[in-house]
Parts: C-alpha cells; sequence; structure tokens
C-alpha cells in the first residue's frame, strides 16, 4: 500500500477552489491497530495541509466528547476551520452531562426555539475553535463566524455573500431533491418562504437583539437583512427555508449534506454574486 504524498494531493487538486470533508470521525476514534491508525491520520493531516483552500467539513455521527476533541485536534491540525451541522446533531451534541460543549439538557427548553439553538451554537464554536459554523435546518438557518481580533471580522460585504450562498442552498437543495426523483419538469413547482420560518425568524432576532449594544439597529439589521456584525467576537447571518409541497415519494435523504456544500462551493467560488 502506497500513500498520496502532500505533493501529488495538491497537484491533483488544480484549481479546485474548496473541498467538502465528512466522516473524519472515524479517524478520531481509538480504531485498530494503533500504527495503522496514527499513519492514516498523519497521512490525511499532511494531505490536507498541503491544499491552500477553504476546507469544509460537515460534523455529523459523532456519539462522545473524547471524540469529538479529537476530530477538534485533527481537522485544527489540517487547516479545516469551517464546519456544518443540522440542528438535531447540535441539540445532542450539546446535551450531554459529559461533553465539553454541554450547554443543558435537551428536555428544559423548547428546541422550536431558533434563539436557543443559537446559544447551543455559540457554546459550540467557542469551545470547537473552528472559525464559521454552519447549522442548517428545516426551518431556519444559521451561520456563525467567529474572530479573534477586529481586523478578521467580516466585513459587511463578506456577510452579505454568506447569505446568498445560504438562500441559493435553500432553493437548489428541493430542486435537487426533485432530479433525483425524476420528477423535476413534469409539473410546476411553488417555492415560497416557510411561514413556520418566518415565525421562528422574528421571535429570534427580537432575542438576539436583546443581547447586543444597539437592539434597535440590531433588530432591524437582522430583519431587513438577514445579518449581524460583531468586530472581534460573533457575528451572526440567518437565513429563512423554503417550502416546497413535495410527494410523499421523494426522498429527504441527505438534504442536509446537499445544503452544506451548496453553501460552501458557491462562497468559495470567486463569481458568485
Amino acid at each position: 500500500m502506497r500513500v498520496v504524498s502532500p505533493g501529488e494531493v495538491a497537484n491533483l487538486a488544480g484549481d479546485v477552489q474548496a473541498i467538502l470533508l465528512g466522516g473524519l470521525q472515524r479517524l478520531a476514534e481509538n480504531l485498530q491497530p494503533k500504527d495503522l491508525r496514527d499513519m492514516l491520520r498523519t497521512a490525511i493531516v499532511e494531505q490536507l495541509r498541503a491544499l491552500k483552500i477553504p476546507k469544509h467539513y460537515e460534523l455529523s455521527g459523532v456519539s462522545s466528547s473524547s471524540t469529538l476533541n479529537e476530530l477538534k485536534r485533527l481537522l485544527s491540525q489540517a487547516g479545516v476551520c469551517h464546519i456544518g451541522i443540522n440542528r438535531d446533531e447540535l441539540i445532542k451534541i450539546t446535551s450531554q452531562h459529559d461533553s465539553d460543549y454541554y450547554a443543558w439538557p435537551a428536555s428544559v427548553i423548547s428546541e422550536e426555539d431558533a434563539f436557543i439553538v443559537y446559544k447551543r451554537a455559540e457554546r459550540f464554536i467557542s469551545e470547537f475553535a473552528c472559525q464559521s459554523l454552519y447549522v442548517h435546518d428545516l426551518e431556519l438557518d444559521l451561520l456563525l463566524i467567529r474572530s479573534g481580533s477586529g481586523e478578521d471580522t467580516p466585513t459587511v460585504a463578506e456577510l452579505e455573500r454568506h447569505r446568498q450562498a445560504m438562500l441559493l442552498a435553500k432553493i437548489a437543495v428541493p430542486l435537487t431533491l426533485l432530479r433525483r426523483a425524476g420528477m423535476q419538469g413534469r409539473a410546476e413547482w411553488d417555492f415560497v418562504l416557510s411561514g413556520a420560518s418566518l415565525l421562528s425568524l422574528v421571535p429570534f432576532a427580537e432575542q438576539y437583539s436583546r443581547t447586543t449594544d444597539n437592539p434597535e439597529v440590531a433588530l432591524d439589521s437582522l430583519l431587513t437583512k438577514g445579518y449581524w456584525r460583531i468586530p472581534g467576537g460573533i457575528s451572526v447571518v440567518v437565513v429563512p427555508t423554503i417550502h416546497v409541497d413535495l410527494p410523499e415519494s421523494v426522498s429527504l435523504a441527505g438534504a442536509g449534506d446537499m445544503c452544506f456544500a451548496v453553501r460552501a462551493a458557491a462562497i468559495s467560488d470567486p463569481n458568485f454574486k
């Protein structure tokens, strides 16, 4: 068996603008034999470090705090700083009493409250020390961007670009599901903003804005622009979902991964507007 060198990986990547990853949690587990596991870990880290492009990781299927902490170490070494996660996974991770990411039990407060989801995400991004956390959901999508100083705080133009990419993902995924089911083009499909999502957006904006230094301006920005910028802190972008009355025969399997991938690909494309 020959492990591909970092240089070969970089050459194969060519002009690829971003890389989307998943499944590396297996390397964070204590698999045997140890020598093989360590060799694979080293190879993956070196290969990913050779790719000088944005690297995004979809986090799912991690059941223990120790595995999460080891995954955090591996991703940090590999230069992966953009994480995607669905709401259910985020709640599960931040509800475990023995976890470093613990916020509170899932049963204490309604998880339909988008502000509660945000607070869980805030806890996770701070502990996991990633640069961005994209929480995708059927109701309301949240993007948290963490900056260590005012200099690396995202600009208003960057936040607007992130929001456009998130909106694109919410439209592209239903179309992809229909195409996968062989139903695209057979009928007209109405794409409208989800009423439940809008009902979730307004109280989130109200609750979140009260935590800022300028509540009235923050509320207006969230409701009209979809973002709030905090220099040297955690900025947030919020996007309501698109509702499509899909037939029962259309499977939703993989919708979250698609959403994550579309948004990551769009934001990495220099020509995306």
